[in-house]
């Protein structure tokens, strides 16, 4: 038997916002981040590049199981919202912008436009 314990959050509907843990590569050419974001469908992520600022946010809903369960005991799922935001220390070739999302794991590469790509001055 179940012992009842009903969570006093099982009855609101409100959902938290999250920073998303994010691995940063930089190299001469390209930025490439690795954000982590369980849950979420492709349909709620949203990637934005305005000047130099990049904000990757989404939104992880919470499945509702209707039918036969009348009473919810034990609440591990929340709605969630992941929102990060990042300023860049370059011009990023719009052109040129790539995502992927796999397994919960949103990949983004930004390849670096021509001007700030770093160049070989030679000496005379």
């Amino acid at each position: 038997m179940i012992h009842k314990s009903r969570s006093t959050r099982a009855a609101q509907h409100d959902h938290r916002i999250v920073r998303p843990p994010v691995d940063i590569y930089e190299t001469d050419k390209e930025i490439m981040l690795y954000v982590e974001m369980p849950g979420v469908s492709k349909d709620t992520l949203d990637i934005e590049l305005q000047g130099t600022s990049l904000t990757i946010s989404a939104f992880r809903k919470k499945e509702h199981i209707n039918g036969k369960y009348a009473e919810l005991y034990n609440e591990r799922f929340t709605e969630i919202e992941y929102l990060r935001e990042f300023q860049l220390n370059a011009d990023i070739d719009r052109h040129k912008l790539l995502a992927n999302y796999l397994n919960g794991v949103l990949e983004v590469i930004l390849v670096k436009s021509h001007a700030s790509t770093p160049q070989k001055i030679p000496i005379s």
